[in-house]
């Protein structure tokens, strides 16, 4: 009876560790949205006027979708029909809203005076999240809600004015480019530069944190496979064993060739340029360090944290999967 208590508490070890992984897959789906942007900090602010006119000027052969911004932290909301409030942080917007939630919502560019709320600021002011054409005071002005984003958090949208300095820009990443190569584009098109603000590496390396957990297993469940098939004598056995073994290794290659994609810019164009990783590590690093710096927009925040959960439960799910193993073995052995 106690050794199956023993292989119960086991079991219950394993199914934790798959739950972590789990739960890490899902904080992975967030960073997932960051690698279709590239999202820069202006070296100069640029009022609102101006990038509107940068963007109507596009060419339609070079049109890139893309949206300044400007943060105001701290702002006072009010309800002043049933008096509640709430601080929150404003962006002002200037180009395609849609590009900072995955809602199909926005705001047209001459509307001044419609904003868009988050979710929790919504229940907030007004109980419930189904409220449109209504009135909200921010800043001694009226607003009416255009509707509500359930992927931010304490965060109103509204369409910049004319004086308003933007100090970011988000670009979607075209097929076939990379970070560095939008850098340029814009510079070359807008007239403008800026830092750009690696999440797509966060995402990079949270997803390299989460491959840790299968590609170990898949070893693991390999040696275990490889020394069934050279300690069995019988040839239908072994074949069985040799077998299984080659299939583990033709599907961990075929998910692996499938799913993993090296960016470009990880790659040196020549492999006989060994100071390339050098280099490349050195800047990286550096953009880490300028990323987790830097003040921080509402939904760059919600970045910083899932990349943190990824990390952790991929941790986790490795921990008590190696627990999982060590307890197994001592009891195989103690049966044994």
């Amino acid at each position: 009876m106690k050794r199956y208590l023993h292989y119960s508490g086991i079991a219950v070890i394993a199914m934790l560790s798959v739950l972590c992984f789990y739960q890490a897959i899902l904080g992975s789906r967030a960073l997932r949205a960051a690698a279709e942007f590239v999202d820069m900090a202006l070296a100069s602010e640029l009022q609102a006027k101006e990038a509107s006119t940068i963007l109507a000027n596009q060419k339609d052969e070079e049109t890139y979708q893309s949206v300044f911004m400007a943060i105001e932290n701290n702002v006072y909301l009010k309800n002043e029909t049933n008096g509640k409030s709430a601080v929150v942080d404003k962006i002002a917007i200037v180009g395609t809203g849609s590009l900072l939630t995955k809602q199909n919502i926005h705001l047209n560019e001459e509307d001044k005076t419609g904003c868009l709320i988050s979710a929790d600021i919504a229940e907030t002011l007004f109980g419930n999240t189904n409220v449109s054409e209504v009135e909200i005071m921010m800043n001694n002005h009226l607003y009416e809600v255009r509707g509500v984003v359930h992927d931010l958090k304490e965060t109103v949208m509204v369409t910049a004015d004319n004086e308003t300095q933007m100090t970011r820009l988000r670009v979607r990443i075209p097929e076939e480019k990379t970070a560095a190569q939008i850098q340029s584009a814009v510079m070359n098109q807008y007239g403008i530069s800026g830092t750009i603000l690696e999440y797509q590496l966060l995402y990079w390396l949270g997803a390299g944190s989460l491959w840790l957990f299968p590609v170990i297993a898949s070893i693991r469940f390999l040696f275990w496979l490889l020394a069934n098939a050279k300690s069995t004598t019988r040839k239908m056995e072994r074949i069985l064993w040799w077998g299984s073994s080659l299939l583990l290794i033709g599907v961990c290659g075929y998910f692996m060739m499938e799913l993993i994609r090296i960016p470009r810019e990880l790659v040196p164009t020549k492999w006989s340029d060994f100071s390339f990783w050098t280099r490349l590590g050195q800047e990286k690093l550096e953009a880490l360090r300028y990323l987790f710096a830097i003040k921080k927009l509402p939904f760059e925040g919600f970045y910083i944290s899932s990349f943190i959960q990824v990390l952790l439960l991929s941790v986790i799910s490795l921990v008590l999967y190696f627990l999982a193993i060590i307890c197994y073995t001592n009891e195989r052995l103690k049966s044994s």
